[in-house]
């Protein structure tokens, strides 16, 4: 396994990592093998393990999506080896009670947590008023953080999602000699505003040398500055269609198909197809992240 930057970066590589559709001038990108080799690096990882990690998954609210993106996390992290507890809180709870269940898991009052995940949505509703949610994750030590979301300007691991994309972009081009998804040089354009995943990534891009330009709703020319990208990943609600796409670019479609399939198809020289790929990535970020934090934990004895 080769590292990038300390975080994981696959060199064993025995398929190929794209298929050709009818229009041979588009290479669809198959995020499936990309996680099946990641798969590979966490269970090599787990077999490291002194015993099983536990993921502590901690959800304030509710959102049908997310709910379900939980729900596969779920099953894989049991596919994989790696228990896991939940902690649901409604829409009406105290910011105390989130964080005292935060700090129960990191003493270890409740249970023996290796890693947490923790998920406020946009319908829960604090009694008390209007919570910080850096107060809530100030609870969060970043030798049980799988997100990364703690210390994001000095991250112990790579957020999930980034660490996904950048992985997927790394093999693309360094195992399979796709200039166009070479990273030194592009100028790379992110829709959306995530601070676990458009922020992360825009830091790791430019660390390779890449132009990042972070855009949403409310950027002016729109259409014009996604049109510079020569990557171009959508990460937040909208539409990407044909004509906002400079012809040849690499196009990543990272939110619950934001993309036009059809129109973006005639332009771009590569892109994702499945709906749910960038996300079966993020997925297995965080089985990874996981096991990642246990070996830690286990070497240091934290």
């Amino acid at each position: 396994m080769r590292l990038y930057h300390g975080r994981i970066v696959l060199a064993r590589l025995y398929f190929k990592l794209y298929k050709w559709s009818d229009n041979v001038s588009v290479r669809i990108i198959d995020c499936k093998a990309i996680a099946s080799d990641m798969r590979e690096a966490t269970l090599e990882l787990l077999e490291d393990c002194q015993e099983a990690p536990c993921l502590a998954i901690v959800t304030v609210g509710r959102k049908s999506d997310s709910e379900y993106f939980v729900n596969r996390l779920d099953a894989a992290c049991g596919k994989t080896g790696i228990d896991t507890i939940h902690y649901d809180f409604d829409e009406n709870t105290t910011a105390d009670e989130v964080q005292q269940q935060i700090r129960s898991c990191v003493c270890g009052e409740t249970s023996h947590v290796s890693a947490i995940l923790v998920r406020i949505y946009d319908s829960a509703k604090f009694i008390g008023g209007t919570v910080d949610m850096n107060d809530i994750l100030s609870e969060l030590p970043a030798c049980m953080d799988v997100e990364g979301v703690s210390t994001m300007y000095r991250p112990m691991i790579t957020p999930p999602a980034a660490l996904g994309l950048m992985q997927l972009l790394f093999d693309q081009y360094q195992m399979h000699g796709f200039e166009d998804c070479k990273l030194d040089g592009a100028e790379v354009v992110i829709y959306g505003r995530s601070e676990t995943f458009c922020r992360p990534l825009e830091r790791l891009m430019a660390d390779e040398n890449a132009t990042v330009t972070i855009c949403h709703q409310g950027t002016k020319n729109l259409a014009e500055v996604i049109q510079r990208g020569d990557i171009v990943i959508m990460a937040g609600s909208g539409l990407l269609t044909g004509e906002m796409v400079k012809p040849g670019a690499v196009v990543f479609d990272c939110y619950d198909r934001s993309t036009d399939f059809d129109s973006v198809y005639q332009v771009a020289g590569a892109m994702t197809a499945e709906p749910e790929g960038p996300s079966l990535l993020e997925i297995e970020g965080f089985l990874y992240n996981t096991a990642v934090l246990k070996n830690i934990q286990e070497a240091t004895g934290v």
